[in-house]
């Protein structure tokens, strides 16, 4: 925040979120140019200092802070001001200012660029000239400022989340040819044939049905059973009706003579064989002390002799594409999953080895399916996934879609192996050792909120008990670990008394901040005001009331009321009645 006097009369002061106390700009300036006061924007102060300053304030704030600093920043306006607004949070989010200040004869301005820029073309053209002009002649000067290559834009808001830069901070757009065209979307031919093993299980019904709507005319629909199960047998009617030529046959791919056997027949009856998708998989949870060779080879034999067979029989035939289903859990582990895991890990080699003969072929490392398939009947097994490794489900249509912009990369040639899996970065080092590993520091990061689930859930029982000065040490405890995570500061550095604000959490930092407590408490928070005016016992009674998960907002006020006031009182004797629990307060005395 600069502020600028001409001798007795007071000017502008300019809010934003970069004032840092002492900074003075790298350029030497004339006496006419010296800026008289530098003031810090994230001290709740400094309304007060330029009271002080111009004994009745200023006549024009040029503003970009929002929340309670805006609010703050209007308050520095002497009478007859003007309040410029450059900002656009509080645009976004609605905020509500009150009307008393304007009794001082106020004006308030909102300056939105862009629709200067779109809406009055000439105006925008004309004061943009005007500007140029003025820094040609010497009366603006460029302020400080770091520069970034266009593909270091993250290092640049890293910059500017952790508040280190002074000045501005200027992204370089692109180089031309460094910007990739868009690619076409991955059709399938309609004059070829598709074949599809495991294509009567819940996410392999989707992948035939996916590869109709890209416009598969001809498939091949393999499953170990054929199809005689119900949604089997609508599949294959649903397809049929929208004129695809369906050839659904009993197969166990595992079985070298099936596989030839049916691949005999494709080629007789049906077009060229353009593309392969082998989906078949079977799964037989089980941690090492309980497995036995049947039970292994149970799961690797659909994986591992499929893929070995579709592999060996598609030898000489052009394809166009593939494809071999694995799982995310073959890049990170998962507990009780070892045949599982060792099976999809085969079909990567598969897939490599292809590659490396100059044939095409891409294995997926798949997150769970929510929609169809074995981890969506299964709310446990959905659940500990997510919990142990941090991926979230992703519908089957989704993930296919993702597929198809994989193989329509134009680097997806040289491509054998990727995962598709969306996570929220909660992995769990200590039921997943491997992520400890420097093969996943960049894939984990630092973790600061990454083992928080299991915190998430004493505290929640903290809640049901009716511990409620238990859940608030609780909560500003996880507040203040999560502040120094973000801040990059230890968690003794970190103050309880002083509001958040003049720690140094900036708006940026705010929102990392509120984020990783929703992740950390497993509920989303509606921090009233602006979270950097708050202290971490403030914040934390806030939090609290949300907490309770078993009453409302308002039982919630009352038990706080009854816990911290009657309480307090002398235990009862005899002939005094005990304070009263919250369900036996008056009714008004709730309200």
């Amino acid at each position: 925040m600069l502020f600028a006097r001409n001798k007795s009369r007071s000017s502008a002061i300019a809010s934003g979120a970069n004032g840092v106390p002492g900074t003075q700009p790298t350029r030497t300036t004339s006496a006419a140019h010296a800026c008289d006061h530098v003031l810090d924007s994230r001290s709740n102060t400094f309304a007060d200092d330029v009271a002080a300053i111009t004994g009745k304030g200023v006549d024009v704030v040029l503003n970009s802070l929002a929340g309670e600093a805006m609010e703050m920043s209007l308050a520095c306006l002497g009478p007859f001001g003007r309040f410029v607004e450059l900002g656009k949070r509080d645009y976004v989010t609605n905020a509500h200012i009150g009307l008393r200040p304007f009794h001082r004869n106020l004006s308030y301005f909102g300056v939105d660029l862009d629709q200067l820029v779109g809406g009055r073309q000439q105006v925008g053209a004309d004061l943009f000239r005007e500007v140029i002009k003025l820094f040609e002649n010497g009366t603006f000067w460029c302020l400080p400022y770091s520069v970034f290559a266009g593909e270091d834009v993250a290092e640049a808001f890293h910059l500017m989340q952790q508040s280190s830069h002074i000045g501005k901070i200027v992204v370089r757009p692109p180089a031309p040819r460094a910007v990739r065209a868009e690619n076409r979307p991955w059709s399938v031919r309609a004059d070829a044939t598709h074949v599809v093993t495991g294509a009567f299980g819940g996410f392999g019904r989707e992948a035939a049905r996916w590869l109709a709507d890209r416009g598969a005319r001809h498939l091949v629909l393999l499953g170990r059973r054929g199809a005689e199960s119900a949604d089997a047998r609508v599949l294959v009617t649903e397809l049929a009706a929208r004129g695809v030529h369906v050839f659904a046959e009993p197969c166990d791919v595992s079985d070298i003579r099936a596989v030839e056997s049916v691949f005999r027949k494709v080629v007789a009856a049906m077009p060229p064989v353009a593309g392969v998708m082998h989906a078949a998989m079977v799964l037989d949870d089980a941690i090492a002390a309980n497995l036995t060779a049947e039970r292994m080879a149970r799961v690797l034999a659909p994986k591992v002799k499929g893929a070995e067979n579709l592999d060996m029989v598609t030898r000489g035939l052009d394809l166009d594409y593939f494809v071999l289903f694995s799982s995310v859990t073959t890049l990170i582990g998962n507990p009780g999953q070892g045949s599982y895991v060792a099976a999809n890990a085969y079909m990567e080699g598969v897939a490599r080895r292809r590659r490396s003969k100059g044939l095409p072929a891409l294995a997926v490392g798949w997150g769970p399916i929510s929609d169809v398939g074995v981890v969506a009947a299964s709310d446990k097994l959905r659940g500990n996934l997510q919990r142990l490794t941090g991926v979230k489900g992703m519908t089957a249509r989704e993930a296919l879609d993702l597929l198809g912009q994989a193989l329509a990369y134009p680097g997806a040639p040289e491509l054998a192996v990727m995962t598709i899996s969306p996570n929220d970065g909660g992995f769990s080092r200590t039921r997943l050792p491997v992520l400890r590993s420097p093969t996943y520091a960049a894939f984990v990061g630092d973790g600061g909120a990454s083992d928080a689930a299991s915190e998430a859930l004493d505290i929640q029982a903290l809640v049901r008990a009716g511990k409620t000065d238990a859940v608030r040490t609780a909560v500003a405890d996880l507040a203040i670990r999560e502040l120094a995570h973000v801040l990059h500061a230890r968690p003794e550095d970190i103050s309880r008394v002083r509001p958040l604000g003049d720690i140094g959490l900036d708006s940026l930092m705010s929102l990392e901040f509120v984020m990783n407590l929703e992740k950390a408490l497993g509920i989303g928070i509606s921090v009233a005001g602006a979270v950097g005016s708050l202290t971490i016992p403030a914040l934390a009674d806030e939090i609290v009331a949300q907490l309770h998960l078993g009453r409302d907002r308002e039982d919630t006020a009352v038990a706080d009321f009854v816990e911290r006031h009657v309480a307090t009182l002398e235990p009862a004797s005899a002939g005094h009645a005990a304070p009263p629990r919250a369900a036996e307060l008056p009714r008004d005395l709730a309200l």
